[in-house]
């Protein structure tokens, strides 16, 4: 099979992600442009995931969002009491309730132009390719680095369809690269075991060979991540 048609195979892949890891949130997307909490529980689903075992990222997820239930808005949380008051609910990670406030605090001062509600804020970012004041306002946020903020914008970007308004040289900025996309994109030939530990040099070959063939980058990535993460269940799928 030539590179091009595995790209598109992988890229297919990125479609199925779509459809089962975005489809809670296109059922609750209404309620995500409308509500700053909702907006800011769909970018919870991607910044809590870091550098150890879902499960564990998951947990402190739900257990931050059903202690911000106690507010009718953002704008009610009391910063100085956040702290003790998601420790006592089980949020026992200390970067995660300093991401926590430091989300909440951005969000609260920095976008009220957009109602609070980091989506929003998110999709007009990208549609006025302003993709990387974007990108730099989320890695300024404690434990937000270059895989999550990347994962947010390109989560964001799929959900609304609006990949058409990524300019070429921004979209490293919609390619979050773990051990998943590492090892599929060297598996293609793509990147080689030099480029490793060089995250912006397998985001260009990544970018350069899907833009060559026509594929999304976006989808491509959402796919190797799929494949690499997924690669068990996908196998029974087709037996």
């Amino acid at each position: 099979m030539r590179r091009q048609d595995k790209l598109k195979s992988i890229e297919q892949y990125g479609k199925m992600y779509v459809q089962k890891y975005l489809a809670e949130a296109r059922k609750r997307h209404e309620a995500i442009v409308s509500d700053p909490l909702e907006a800011l529980a769909f970018m919870y689903g991607k910044v809590f995931m870091r550098g150890r075992r879902d499960g564990v990222s998951i947990a402190f997820r739900n257990r931050t969002l059903a202690a911000l239930q106690k507010y009718n808005t953002l704008q009610d949380i009391d910063p100085n009491g956040l702290e003790a008051y998601l420790h006592n609910r089980g949020v026992n990670n200390r970067h995660d309730r300093r991401m926590v406030r430091e989300s909440i605090s951005f969000i609260t001062n920095d976008l009220q132009d957009y109602n609070c509600n980091v989506f929003n804020w998110a999709v007009e970012a990208i549609q006025r390719q302003k993709s990387a004041e974007a990108f730099a306002a989320l890695v300024s946020i404690h434990a937000i680095g270059n895989k999550l903020a990347t994962f947010y914008l390109r989560d964001v970007t799929l959900l609304e369809d609006i990949e058409d308004s990524i300019r070429g040289e921004d979209y490293g900025y919609f390619q979050p690269i773990d051990t998943w996309v590492e090892q599929v994109t060297r598996t293609l030939g793509i990147t080689d075991e030099d480029d490793q530990s060089k995250i912006s040099v397998i985001k260009d070959k990544i970018i350069r060979e899907c833009l060559a063939a026509e594929v999304s980058p976006l989808l491509f990535n959402a796919g190797a991540w799929m494949v690499g993460a997924n690669a068990y269940s996908l196998l029974l799928e087709r037996l």
